[in-house]
């Protein structure tokens, strides 16, 4: 071993290998925008540039990209619509670094634009709800943020065709 190498290195070279082995066993690979070396679209495609493999695509987190980098997802995903794999639905108030994801519809993100760019890069691939309530969010406040969640979602797809 003795190999001393950074963590943005060891990363790199970890991934890379991931790629190879997904790639043969036709799978995908999804890396987070979550601060980092994925913290916008723009270091994604830098990140993704740099591994070179067709296996590792991007799970792209609409609230995150505001939390960690302060930019607009309706933006932002305009840039990299086409590497994404993977995408966590999840809503935002406030600015860069400001812990409050609401059910969706009740933050700041136009889901309808995100759609709108989702679909006319061709994604039709999986959406998941990420809701995070605050600290001490009781079952029914979960419940209900659930199920806000779920209209609102069903009343812009409906509206999307």
């Amino acid at each position: 071993m003795g190999e001393d190498l950074s963590l943005k290195a060891l990363f790199f070279r970890n991934v890379e290998e991931a790629g190879r082995y997904a790639e043969k066993a036709g799978v995908l690979v999804c890396l987070e925008t979550h601060g980092g070396l994925t913290g916008s679209a723009r270091e994604c495609l830098d990140t993704l540039a740099r591994i070179q493999s067709p296996a590792i695509r991007i799970n792209y987190d609409t609230a995150n990209v505001i939390y960690y980098r302060g930019v607009k997802p309706e933006e932002d995903i305009r840039l990299i619509a086409g590497r994404i794999s993977h995408v966590h639905l999840k809503d935002k108030r406030g600015g860069q670094g400001v812990y409050d994801f609401p059910p969706l519809g009740d933050g700041e993100i136009d889901f309808p634009m995100v759609f709108r760019t989702l679909w006319q890069s061709g994604y039709r691939g999986p959406l998941s709800l990420e809701i995070e309530l605050q600290e001490g969010a009781t079952a029914a406040e979960e419940d209900g943020a659930l199920v806000k969640t779920y209209h609102y979602l069903e009343s812009i797809l409906a509206a999307a065709g």
